[in-house]
This record gives C-alpha cells, structure tokens and sequence, in this order.
C-alpha cells in the first residue's frame, strides 16, 4: 500500500479477485496494439454485466496480474493494454519504464534535498 493513496493501492478485495479470470479472459483475443482495450472501455464492459469496478481498481487488478506473470506481455499505451509477442515493442516498453522509473527518482531526489533544507532551517 502506498502512504497517502491507501485506496486506490490497498491489496485487491475478494470480490477483485474473483475477477482475475474475467480479466485474463478479456485480454485473451487482445494481442497487438490493434487489439488494445482502453481502461475506460473494460469499465464499461463490465458495467454491461452489471459489474461495478471504477478505473483505478482495474489498473490494481492489472498491476496484480503483471506482478505475478499470469498474463505474458500485458503492455500499456496511450491505445490501451494489449498482449505484445514483439520483441522489438517489448524492448520499447521497457524502456519507457525506465524512462518513468527515472523521472520518479528525480523528483524524489528533490523532495530529499527540499527535506535537508528544511530540517537546517529548524
């Protein structure tokens, strides 16, 4: 759980995880960037069965699946999430990662600095 977003990152309900073989078979025909499926789309799909699921607590169930393998290449762009078997695409993807990891550690590495500054001012 992450401090200060408690909600939106707490571990997944009963109820989410029941949903996992839903998910892992919604994405089963979405292989390629062809194929993506936005998270707003996989809201209102679910809706239309009269499942209620807000934006954020699909991207935690997403999250859930990545983390322990159970979908292989489950990517996300600005089309939406789909499975990727390119190699070259999937080297991308992680690049971009990278990219985000680094632009987080930079802005943590300000607040520490920010940190030092204030506590010398006290």
């Amino acid at each position: 759980m992450i401090e200060g977003f408690e909600n939106e990152t707490s571990d997944l309900t009963e109820h989410e995880l029941s949903l996992l073989p839903t998910f892992v078979a919604g994405f089963a025909n979405k292989k390629g960037k062809q194929n993506a499926v936005t998270n707003k789309e996989i809201v209102e799909r679910l809706a239309n069965r009269s499942i209620k699921i807000g934006e954020v607590r699909v991207r935690k169930i997403i999250n859930h699946i990545r983390n322990r393998g159970i979908i292989d290449g489950l990517v996300a762009t600005s089309s939406g999430y789909y499975i990727s078997e390119d190699p070259e695409e999937i080297q991308k993807y992680i690049l971009s990662l990278e990219s985000r990891e680094h632009a987080i550690r930079i802005i943590k590495e300000g607040f520490e600095a920010y940190l030092r500054r204030l506590k010398i001012k006290q």
